[in-house]
């Protein structure tokens, strides 16, 4: 029963690897270079576990190519709407968890390792959600998710993900200018949480996360971990590798993994990996459609300028959504399919 589930999962893989093969082989090709690389360093470096970073890219291709298998292969909207429903509840549930589980200090973390993560989940979500209704408007479903979405952000106090997702919504909001319906629902979304703000006090608390942003310590270009890229230009061609951050490897004032998704792929990989990944993610965003394209860089891209969210399955669970958002069957009259 495992083996012939294990053959049929690969077979779908392997069909949606046929049927994407430029996408499918940038990616590939990109992980083959984390393995070189992040091989090299394992073997001649005296401190180990660089090549786990590679596994995190082995194991998210495969939940990729997966998701990517399971929508394209109903072209009806089932598949889409089963993890619609599946990322809908993963959010809810997180709600009691993290006001259950011990928090770090005032930030709720839920079931996760830190704040920031917790609020990358929630923005991150809230993105698949509208890819899967790609070819859709902004419907209830986005709506539905973006409820336990704004709580969860509110809870971690997240600078990033609450810049994110407040970025995110206005974006929404202009792309659908046009559509009453959807600017009254907004409005009352908007309006509901002003009124959460102003009774609980949250918005004082958020003001002064913000304005102790520092311009010369964590919250600065060096802070994130960007100096490297100046002060270790040898790197950037072929890269550093992942691990073995805090033994002095490299220049930097920040003496751990860079603080940021993009940059600390070009640091890792170099001009040449972080190519290859690039055109993968340009062949996502130009298989999909306009509004999630918005909800990619409104929501995880932004966030990935300060954080470093490339080894969550959720991100990769977008990027399928995203390549796979004109498989399906758009909806009679629907002018948000483009």
């Amino acid at each position: 029963m495992i083996l012939s589930s294990v053959v049929y999962a690969s077979g779908l893989i392997i069909r949606s690897i046929r049927s994407q093969s430029i996408a499918a082989g940038s990616l590939l090709a990109f992980i083959f270079w984390t393995l070189m690389v992040n091989g090299y360093y394992e073997a001649t470096s005296p401190y180990g576990g660089f090549i786990k970073y590679s596994l995190y890219y082995v194991f998210n291709a495969y939940l990729f190519f997966a998701t990517y298998a399971v929508l394209s292969l109903r072209r009806d909207d089932k598949a889409s709407e089963f993890l619609q429903k599946a990322v809908i509840i993963a959010l809810c549930l997180q709600l009691p968890l993290a006001l259950t589980i011990p928090n770090d200090g005032f930030r709720e973390i839920g079931t996760f390792n830190n704040p920031n993560q917790l609020g990358y989940f929630a923005v991150t979500a809230v993105a698949v959600v509208v890819a899967l209704n790609s070819h859709r408007p902004i419907n209830k479903m986005v709506f539905i998710s973006l409820v336990p979405a704004s709580f969860l952000v509110a809870m971690t106090f997240s600078k990033a993900a609450i810049a994110s997702l407040v970025v995110m919504l206005a974006m929404f909001a202009l792309h659908s200018i046009t559509r009453v319906r959807t600017i009254v629902i907004f409005a009352l979304v908007v309006g509901a949480i002003y009124y959460y703000v102003q009774k609980t006090g949250y918005a004082e608390l958020v003001i002064d996360r913000f304005s102790n942003l520092s311009i010369g310590g964590d919250d600065s270009a060096a802070g994130r971990g960007y100096d490297r890229l100046v002060l270790n230009m040898e790197y950037l061609i072929l890269g550093a590798g992942e691990g073995a951050y805090k033994v002095g490897r490299f220049e930097s004032m920040l003496q751990n993994e860079m603080h940021s998704t993009f940059g600390n792929m070009l640091f890792a990989y170099g001009i040449t990996g972080f190519s290859l990944f690039l055109f993968f993610l340009y062949r996502c965003l130009s298989r999909s459609t306009l509004i999630v394209n918005i909800a990619f860089f409104s929501g995880p891209f932004l966030y990935g300028i300060t954080h470093n969210g490339i080894r969550s399955g959720l991100l990769w669970v977008l990027l399928a959504a995203m390549i796979a958002a004109k498989t399906r069957t758009p909806v009679p009259g629907d002018n948000n399919w483009r």
